[in-house]
């Protein structure tokens, strides 16, 4: 038995010469690899350093930085540090900060590498919601939770709150903005967050805006840069003096100076106008705005002539008229000739009513052919009729106080009509008359004390309407 396992242990005990050969080239070869291992990480002496430079123009969004080809390797340092640099919350903006002790090689403590982010509410967000889903301690949420700020707890979706956060998830800070002019900021101090109020003062410009009718004043006014909003403050302004369903015609035009409204350098919004000027059918009506100690805004012409009157030209806004005051008119539905005392003005159903001036509801409710009906009466002598109404407006009622342009309906067919439309009628001393040609008595002037400053100021705004218009139609010659 044992010189049959004899033989077997020297087989794998004793390698053979080829054997021997392989094992010591193998050993040559791992000393080969050693040294070019170390040659790697040894530090070659060149006459001129190389360097790789690295400053804010050469960094891409993603932090990575960019490097010519004479310095092909990045400094991996610089490159961390870039890519933890904190922000700072700046005028409502989110603005890049300065260089950090980190940023200079210096240590600092983790808590201090605070940054912003901006987190946008969801439908049915709460705050605590929010810090939740942010990983915000448990402990932080509580505190803010017992602050009860009203403004904290009436979020609305898509609000942004921009959120201050250190490394180890403390809510530093928080703020968020209530309306263009209030911010609410939360920070804390002495270990207790507190909530500060903050005004945001909007710088104010003025604008200009020229151009001609063709077709369409809600065209022409949008074609010379208005919104929507500011082409009704216009014909509202000049309501009492030009019908805009009825004595608007092609080549008529308007300049209009106007507020635009700007947060931090950028436009949030317009403003009132402040002065504007309307040519129809070759008639220039000018106006110019006065704002008193109360803040309240009323417009004159600049002789200080109020531009209101008593009553408004028409009920319904930029309606088309379908019948006209006249003593004899063939009726739609009676089929007979008869005295038509009153302008109908055709409009789609539900187009909003508005009482031409203030008074009081003497009548509501269901008026024969007139079908749904309010009457208002206007002091001792005058008083309107609006009538085929589809509806009353709400909180309309007999003896109700309604104020001049107030919605009190919405046009309908009710009663002896064959379409949507609004029957208007204006009464004298309970006598119809024809409301497009009426002379209206004017509202009062511009006060007494007031009127010497404002001819100055109108006199200025004349000017510049004057320019702006010139420029427009210069431009338009060209």
């Amino acid at each position: 038995m044992v010189r049959q396992i004899e033989p077997f242990r020297q087989k794998y005990t004793e390698p053979k010469k080829h054997e021997k050969r392989g094992v010591w080239w193998l050993g040559l070869a791992m000393v080969v690899t050693t040294m070019a291992i170390a040659s790697i990480h040894h530090e070659p002496e060149l006459s001129a350093p190389v360097t790789a430079e690295v400053n804010e123009q050469s960094l891409t969004q993603s932090g990575t930085a960019q490097f010519s080809a004479d310095n092909p390797e990045p400094d991996r340092s610089s490159q961390e540090t870039d890519q933890i640099r904190p922000m700072s919350f700046q005028q409502g903006k989110i603005e890049p900060a300065p260089p950090t002790d980190a940023q200079t090689d210096i240590a600092i403590d983790a808590t201090d590498a605070a940054y912003w982010k901006k987190v946008s509410v969801k439908r049915g967000d709460s705050l605590a919601a929010i810090l939740y889903r942010e990983q915000i301690l448990e402990q932080d949420i509580n505190d803010i939770i017992l602050l009860k700020s009203k403004a904290l707890r009436n979020l609305y979706p898509r609000q942004v709150i921009h959120l201050r956060v250190s490394q180890d998830k403390r809510l530093l800070e928080a703020k968020t903005d209530l309306s263009l002019t209030e911010t609410l900021h939360v920070f804390r101090e002495a270990g207790v967050y507190q909530l500060n109020h903050q005004t945001v003062e909007l710088e104010t410009r003025i604008a200009y805006a020229s151009g001609e009718i063709k077709h369409s004043l809600f065209l022409s006014g949008q074609k010379a840069g208005l919104g929507d909003a500011l082409i009704m403050e216009m014909a509202e302004i000049f309501a009492w003096d030009i019908d805009f369903a009825l004595d608007i015609r092609d080549g008529d035009r308007f300049t209009v100076a106007y507020e635009e409204k700007y947060r931090y350098g950028e436009k949030v919004g317009n403003g009132i106008i402040v002065a504007a000027e309307f040519v129809n059918g070759g008639t220039v009506h000018r106006s110019i705005a006065h704002r008193d100690q109360s803040g309240t805004v009323r417009y004159y012409t600049p002789e200080g002539d109020s531009m209101r009157r008593a009553f408004l030209k028409t009920p319904v806004k930029f309606s088309r008229i379908s019948s006209r005051f006249t003593g004899k008119r063939y009726h739609p539905v009676l089929k007979r000739w008869r005295a038509h005392q009153g302008v109908d003005y055709s409009a789609p159903t539900g187009t909003p009513i508005r009482a031409t001036a203030q008074g009081k509801i003497i009548f509501k409710g269901r008026k024969g052919g007139y079908g749904n009906t309010i009457i208002v009466k206007h002091g001792g002598s005058y008083s309107t009729l609006y009538a085929h109404m589809s509806r009353f407006a709400g909180g309309m009622r007999s003896g109700k106080t309604v104020e001049q342009g107030q919605v009190i309906g919405y046009v309908g067919k009710t009663g002896l009509a064959t379409g949507p439309h609004l029957h208007y009628e204006f009464r004298v001393r309970d006598v119809h008359r024809n409301p497009l040609t009426f002379k209206f008595p004017k509202a009062e002037s511009i006060p007494a004390e007031h009127k010497t400053v404002f001819l100055q100021q109108a006199q200025f705004w004349t000017e510049q309407l004057e320019i702006a218009a010139n420029k427009t139609q210069v431009a338009g010659n060209l």
